[in-house]
């Protein structure tokens, strides 16, 4: 009867061992995964995501938007960020996006209507430069206005000055701070261009240029420096002769 008993508290006190080496395993494996997952939080990225589905053609709001951290080696170098937010509001979706998809810049139409780029003509470039008080016409140089480009000093173009006609001013930047009681005067002016006088007017603002106004109604020619007459030459020829 008492080895029975013997046995008894035995099978008890092993099941107990058991089960206190079970639940400790159990702990250190949670232990560990949590500090495995809290590891990985660490080096998570915040993406954006929709909040909801979203048809083709609906414009964004600022409730559609949220952010879903994701592991770093599933991250596209496409997708966009929390910090891209605000630049989405307003955009219409361009197809069907589902509730948590990270968010691309295709996954929206944009609306260029807004974008200064729409001011420029079919294949032209917008040019910005530094411009001086001469060059400005003292303040009177406007947007929309159309200059001829001069280069200052022609080189060795005695029967051709290197210029640029027909060029259309874009914007002026009048940030500059005057002194009190002045008007703040541009200190760069961007053009609308042809690659052409693109390519030119990169040659001629080296040595430096000149701004001439020209009516914005009027289309000019290349400017030309006229040719002496060779007086001299014609004697010299006549004597010979």
């Amino acid at each position: 009867m008492a080895l029975r008993w013997k046995l008894v508290v035995l099978l008890i006190l092993t099941i107990g061992a058991v089960l206190t080496s079970y639940q400790a395993i159990q702990h250190y494996i949670a232990e560990q995964a949590l500090t495995q997952q809290q590891e990985q939080q660490r080096f998570m990225q915040d993406i954006l995501v929709l909040s909801k589905d979203l048809d083709a053609g609906v414009r964004i709001e600022i409730d559609h938007l949220q952010q879903r951290k994701f592991p770093p080696k599933y991250v596209q170098d496409n997708w966009l960020q929390p910090q891209d937010a605000v630049s989405l509001i307003g955009l219409k979706t361009s197809r069907f996006l589902a509730r948590g998809e990270p968010l691309t810049l295709d996954s929206f139409s944009h609306d260029y209507s807004r974008f200064f780029s729409q001011r420029l003509g079919p294949g032209e470039y917008a040019v910005t430069t530094s411009i001086s008080v001469e060059n400005l016409h003292h303040g009177m140089l406007a947007v929309g206005d159309k200059v001829a480009i001069v280069a200052s000093h022609s080189g060795n173009f005695a029967e051709q000055l290197l210029s640029v006609s027909d060029v259309p001013v874009l914007a002026l930047d009048n940030d500059q701070h005057s002194q009190p009681g002045q008007t703040a005067l541009a200190s760069t002016v961007t053009f609308g261009m042809t690659a052409e006088q693109a390519i030119r007017f990169a040659s001629i603002r080296r040595g430096g240029f000149q701004i001439w106004l020209q009516h914005p109604q009027q289309s000019y020619s290349s400017l030309s420096m006229p040719v002496p007459a060779r007086i001299h030459q014609m004697q010299v020829m006549r004597n010979q002769g």
